[in-house]
């Protein structure tokens, strides 16, 4: 994701992943014994996992063309990825 320079930082992602189904919600779908966040391998540039547990994790974005790679998934099948991002981070 580009960030553009006027863009207050830090900020803050929240993310939710599950495997994709056919029908109904992806995250309601979701069973921890699909994966745990905790239990992947996480690459970052940029930002930092503030946490990550069952299938949410949060960002906390530090620099511009920042990056995050997470792998462990199961690779025969899609993912599902919900990300809302909070402009400016609170400490809440």
């Amino acid at each position: 994701r580009s960030v553009d320079n006027s863009q207050p930082l830090p900020f803050r992602i929240d993310i939710c992943v599950a495997y994709n189904v056919r029908r109904g919600n992806p995250l309601q779908k979701y069973h921890p014994a699909d994966f745990a966040l905790d239990k992947l391998k996480f690459n970052t540039t940029g930002v930092h996992v503030e946490g990550a547990n069952h299938n949410k994790m949060t960002l906390i974005v530090k620099y511009a063309g920042f990056f995050c790679d997470v792998t462990g998934f199961d690779v025969h099948r899609d993912l599902f990825i919900k990300a809302v991002e909070k402009e400016t981070f609170d400490a809440d």
